[in-house]
């Protein structure tokens, strides 16, 4: 009787001992599941080990300033900040950001007269740039995307959306089809500023042969002046008149053409400032043709 008794107390010991196995899996399963609140935080900011991005921010409302750096820091993103477009490019002079967010109207230097000198330097052609704009910016908007941007938010700002739309700007695509956008820009941009130099062009050389015929007809009634005067004091003064009269003008005329030789100069600085540009992008989009062939 006792040997029977014994038995059931072995089988309950050995079923007692399987669970005890069992119970670490579960645990361990349990353990392996992914935490839905950590999943949203990989998704609207960088990982806890990756460099955070570093973003700047150009807004000149000290409010929103302050709010979008406090925010964005909180995300994970080193954030500096800048007042107005001209300061942002005297600190970008030192320092290369990852992502720009721009207010569009602001004093002492617009979000678009800022984007266009940044896209003048090849080192910042890759950087994206979003713009904050309230309904009333649209028509900035339309100007802005001409220069090449990567995309607008409304304000007020909906920071989650912003998040987003910084993380889509990163993307290796999405650099791939900001730089063909700028250089289309930069193509078109070339062809308007050739024709802006050749109107200037043409301007002057009109103004020259202008200024020849007139200086030819001052230069005869001069000589028929002076084969005339002999001892008359009237045709004296006159001639002494007329040749004031021609320095005047022919100093009036070098002005002008100083004035018209500086103004084509700065256009064609910008073109060749452009065509560099160009080349850069030709090339960066060249090498990624080749590490990722279709």
């Amino acid at each position: 009787m006792q040997e029977k008794e014994s038995k059931p107390e072995e089988k309950s010991k050995t079923g007692e001992v399987s669970a005890a196995e069992e119970k670490p899996e579960t645990n361990k399963q349990e353990t392996d599941k992914p935490n839905g609140k950590d999943n949203g935080q990989s998704q609207s900011a960088p990982q806890h080990n990756q460099k955070p991005r570093e973003v700047f921010v150009i807004e000149d409302d000290q409010v929103t300033r302050k709010m979008l750096e406090a925010i964005l820091s909180q995300k994970g993103y080193h954030v500096i900040t800048a007042s107005n477009g001209r300061e942002a490019l005297s600190k970008v002079q030192s320092w290369s950001p990852e992502v720009c967010i721009a207010d569009i109207n602001m004093p002492i230097m617009s979000g678009i007269e800022f984007l266009r000198e940044f896209r003048k330097k090849k080192e910042f052609l890759h950087v994206p740039i979003i713009f904050l704009t309230a309904q009333r910016d649209k028509h900035s908007v339309v100007r802005a995307a001409s220069l090449g941007i990567d995309g607008y938010i409304g304000k007020p700002v909906n920071f989650d959306l912003l998040v987003k739309k910084i993380n889509e700007v990163c993307q290796p695509r999405a650099r791939a089809k900001r730089l063909e956008n700028i250089k289309s820009t930069l193509i078109n941009t070339i062809l308007r500023l050739n024709a802006q130099k050749k109107k200037l062009q043409d301007e002057l050389n009109q103004k020259s042969q202008h200024f020849s015929k007139v200086k030819e007809q001052e230069q005869k009634r001069l000589n028929q002046l002076m084969r005339q005067q002999g001892n008359d004091e009237a045709k004296k003064r006159e001639i002494s008149v007329m040749r004031q009269k021609m320095k005047k003008h022919q100093e009036d005329f070098n002005f002008y053409v100083q004035k018209m030789k500086k103004s084509i100069g700065k256009v064609q600085t910008e073109i060749d400032q452009y065509k560099s540009n160009l080349k850069s992008i030709s090339e960066m989009l060249e090498q990624r043709s080749v590490k990722e062939p279709q």
